[in-house]
């Protein structure tokens, strides 16, 4: 994650607020549950599973903006080479 975030802030093309939301929510949600695991053994079944797990009681908007925010670090991951393929 920090990776993705020094990557946004090099790219400058979200305004703070939303840096601060994803931010806010992938550390909260992903990093407890994905921890050190490596981006490349993460699946498609990993990312539905840790939505329904961390906000599945939620709105379906809080499930489509943790689920963007997952898209978006792994988006980032395959162009900067560390994965082939975007499970999100």
């Amino acid at each position: 994650l920090d990776t993705y975030f020094q990557e946004m802030s090099l790219r400058k093309l979200k305004q703070a607020s939303t840096t601060t939301n994803e931010f806010y929510n992938l550390h909260r949600h992903v990093s407890p549950r994905w921890g050190d695991r490596l981006l490349a053994d993460i699946t498609t079944n990993d990312v539905r599973k840790l939505i329904i797990e961390a906000v599945g009681d939620k709105s379906e908007q809080t499930k489509k903006s943790l689920a963007v925010h997952i898209r978006a670090v792994f988006k980032i991951a395959q162009e900067l080479e560390y994965i082939t393929k975007n499970p999100a």
